[in-house]
């Protein structure tokens, strides 16, 4: 099950992320926020709404994120979430698995 997600402002899409549902837990990908938007709070309000979402809603209790190793700020940004780093995902790709218990 997959389900996208929209931030809107005066009608306009200036985020969206995709939430795909597996085996007893949920992965959040493709979180995108318009350029003009950025570090104005949008991915913020995002980010928080989908943990919101799902900690109202949901019987899963997992919420999972691949980010590529060299995004050292994007990395940080999601911690402050409550995210934390689990494993090296691949030796290959060089991603990180980051996850929040919800």
């Amino acid at each position: 099950i997959s389900t996208n997600l929209y931030l809107l402002e005066n009608n306009k899409i200036i985020g969206r992320c995709q939430i795909e549902m597996h085996n007893g837990y949920y992965k959040l990908q493709g979180l995108y926020i318009q350029p003009e938007y950025r570090k104005k709070g949008y991915g913020d309000l995002l980010v928080n709404d989908v943990i919101r979402l799902f900690n109202e809603q949901s019987e899963c209790d997992l919420l999972w994120i691949m980010v590529n190793k060299n995004h050292k700020n994007l990395i940080k940004w999601y911690k402050k979430f409550g995210f934390k780093y689990e494993e090296n995902a691949g030796k290959t790709y060089k991603w990180y698995s980051l996850t929040k218990q919800i």
